[in-house]
């Protein structure tokens, strides 16, 4: 019973997780997901090497690299908000 209760939240959280990374990859361009799929997913952390497999230079990697992060944080700040603000409207409807 528990070894089958404890798979079961496992693959909640590993579906959950699977979620979020495709949200924080669907508000990248194609570039960036590349770029981050290297460095994150295939653990190619330097940008020579991204941009060798590119077909660019290491520059434009980073510039790439800080792109996609700064559009990663700047969507779940977004959804952050849009949960306290459904959160907060839900709470007005209780009371």
């Amino acid at each position: 019973g528990d070894v089958i209760a404890i798979e079961e939240d496992n693959n909640t959280y590993d579906e959950q997780l699977s979620n979020k990374i495709n949200e924080m990859l669907n508000v990248l361009n194609e570039e960036e997901r590349k770029v981050i799929t290297y460095y994150y997913f295939e653990d190619i952390t330097n940008f020579n090497e991204i941009a060798r497999l590119m077909n660019t230079n290491p520059n434009h990697v980073h510039t790439i690299f800080r792109q996609a992060i700064k559009h990663i944080k700047t969507s779940n700040i977004r959804s952050i908000k849009e949960e306290q603000i459904l959160s907060e409207e839900k709470l007005k409807h209780l009371n």
